[in-house]
């Protein structure tokens, strides 16, 4: 299954073979995450989410980092269900639970944008930086540097955001969404 998911991208045939093992086995936890995980990948999101309710409730009481992902990956459908407030709370105690989950800082600090909370999206952008949280593969270190300009220039910080675009580009100099960004405020 994981080289259906992972290495060939099978997301379709890895759920055909889950659904199988699912039959026999409905209770287990790895299965269900499995399963919740390919239908998330999948964008199947209305079938993910109750699995991901059950992974969190199943996973009640415990300080994991699996749970901070079950959390992430809920708040995240309930984000692009209309539901921040769910959301935003889910993401807080996955942040508790795991500080360096790079899914959860993306989405918390994005939605820290979103609703406006300067201070608090600076903290989770600053320490992506300090973690290094590009070498997880799954941003790049330039795109870090471009949500905290993103910041400054909502904290009235011109001069702070067009400091982050120029460290940005001298850091990732072939991100061409930084170089944009600095053409547009000037700098």
């Amino acid at each position: 299954v994981d080289v259906l998911t992972s290495k060939v991208r099978d997301i379709d045939g890895a759920l055909r073979v889950l659904a199988a093992i699912y039959e026999q086995v409905q209770d287990d936890v790895d299965v269900n995450r499995r399963i919740a995980d390919a239908l998330f990948v999948a964008e199947r999101y209305e079938e993910a989410v109750g699995m991901y309710h059950w992974l969190v409730e199943i996973t009640a009481g415990k300080r994991s980092k699996k749970r901070a992902h079950y959390l992430t990956r809920l708040a995240r459908i309930e984000i692009l269900g209309g539901q921040p407030e769910e959301a935003q709370k889910r993401l807080e105690e996955a942040y508790r639970l795991d500080t360096t989950n790079i899914e959860t800082l993306m989405t918390l600090g994005s939605l820290h944008e979103q609703n406006q909370r300067w201070p608090d999206a600076l903290k989770i952008y600053r320490s992506m930086l300090l973690q290094n949280a590009d070498k997880s593969g799954l941003l790049r270190r330039g795109d870090i540097y471009l949500r905290l300009s993103q910041v400054h220039m909502g904290l009235n910080e011109k001069p702070k955001a067009q400091a982050m675009l120029r460290r940005g580009v001298e850091e990732d100099p072939d991100h061409q969404g930084l170089k944009d960004a600095l053409a547009a405020i000037g700098g």
